[in-house]
């Protein structure tokens, strides 16, 4: 490499220095000519510049996240109330910092359903989506859309609460089947129940809640009563009894981080799974980028300049491209196994070797020359030797000249 022109950094302190800018050359200490990477991740052969390849060329070229794939197999034989299977993505905010995003899967009272909740070091706020609210009336049949009266029915003691036909006393199966531990449900128009709770448990086939703040022993009667969510609820992921998912392909994240960053991606998680045995990672993706030094780069058979970066990520950063004249002979060589552009050669018409059958690459490998050296060598001695016998032939003249001159004499 050579150094360039100098370029200001914020250093890690907070502090700016004043770097040199490195860039790639020949052996000739010409600038090798490179087309960078797109924003979309291609390439076009019209933008090739210098290539810059200093540790910090792309130290502000971060990327956030904004699309992601999940592709794991969720276990059948799970059970509701079991330990979350979670899985941690790599993705990056709105200031291309990194953020650890945890998706916990938890199964449902109902079979072949699954919640998706969110944990993450220094979120303010999220929301995936697609969700809803969950909310559950009791009082008149007209209320819950019921063929019977219903009422909550606290329990002190246990710290339960259930929704009961009012004539049998008999708990409302998966009328809460919608939560999980940790969430919080809120209490209206239950009288001295009224409030947020934070549930630890759901029993008995979804029809009971167990809390962890204490409540009066009540039942409500045909009083209307609402329960809400607190926060709105993922639409579960919901498998058909062969393991294929049947409903959404793709959620929508946005969180806000206790910084002010942001964060807004989807994820495709179409290929998921839910098959008998383990909780197994086929494959994870994500197409944001951190700030990070480059700290490495080598060439593809394709003509990338390949980076490796100091936070492990490496990526295509150039791609070389080539150049066919229409009289390829009527180019100008010049030293170092340089060509240059005439009149007769006619212009330059650009292509990426892997885009064309014109030519390839070979990374890695060294230059040799195309002469057969045992041939060469084999030339030389010949010419040498013809070289001796005419010299030994005109010597041989000359004397014999020399020789009838004196006897003529």
């Amino acid at each position: 490499t050579v150094d360039g022109p100098t370029s200001s950094i914020t250093a890690a302190d907070g502090s700016t220095i004043t770097v040199a800018n490195g860039y790639l050359v020949d052996k000739n200490g010409y600038f090798v000519l490179g087309s960078p990477v797109q924003s979309d991740g291609t390439f076009t052969t019209g933008s090739a510049a210098p290539m810059r390849v200093d540790q910090y060329a792309f130290l502000d070229q971060g990327q956030p996240t904004t699309t992601a794939t999940l592709e794991l197999n969720l276990p059948s034989n799970k059970e509701f109330g079991a330990t979350a299977e979670t899985y941690a993505l790599k993705t990056y905010d709105s200031a291309s910092a990194e953020r650890d995003i945890n998706f916990d899967f938890l199964p449902l009272q109902a079979d072949n359903q699954w919640r998706i909740n969110i944990r993450a070091n220094n979120l303010t706020s999220y929301t995936l989506t697609p969700s809803t609210s969950a909310s559950v009336n009791a009082g008149l049949s007209a209320a819950t859309g019921q063929a019977y009266d219903s009422e909550f029915t606290f329990n002190g003691a246990d710290k339960t609460v259930q929704i009961t036909n009012t004539a049998t006393g008999i708990p409302v199966t998966n009328a809460f089947s919608s939560y999980v531990a940790g969430d919080q449900i809120t209490f209206t128009g239950s009288g001295a129940n009224d409030g947020t709770y934070t549930i630890s448990n759901v029993t008995n086939n979804g029809s009971t809640l167990v809390l962890e703040e204490t409540v009066v022993n009540a039942s409500t009667g045909l009083s209307n009563v609402t329960t809400t969510s607190t926060a709105a609820l993922f639409d579960p992921l919901v498998f058909s009894s062969k393991g294929q998912l049947t409903n959404t392909g793709e959620l929508t994240f946005s969180a806000v981080w206790d910084d002010g960053s942001t964060s807004s991606f989807t994820v495709d998680v179409s290929a998921m799974t839910q098959f008998n045995g383990n909780f197994n990672i086929v494959s994870s993706s994500q197409n944001g980028l951190g700030q990070a030094n480059l700290v490495d780069i080598s060439f593809d058979n394709a003509g990338h300049l390949l980076g490796t970066f100091s936070d492990g990520t490496a990526r295509s950063i150039y791609q070389i491209p080539l150049y066919d004249f229409t009289n390829a002979n009527g180019l100008e060589s010049s030293n170092g196994m340089l060509f240059k552009q005439t009149q007769y050669s006619g212009d330059p018409v650009a292509f990426f070797a892997d885009q064309s059958s014109k030519a390839e690459f070979m990374a890695s490998a060294i230059e040799v020359s195309n002469v057969d050296i045992a041939t060469e060598f084999s030339k030389m001695i010949q010419t040498q030797n013809a070289y001796n016998m005419s010299a030994t032939t005109f010597k041989t003249i000359d004397e014999m000249t020399t020789v009838a001159r004196d006897l003529k004499a």
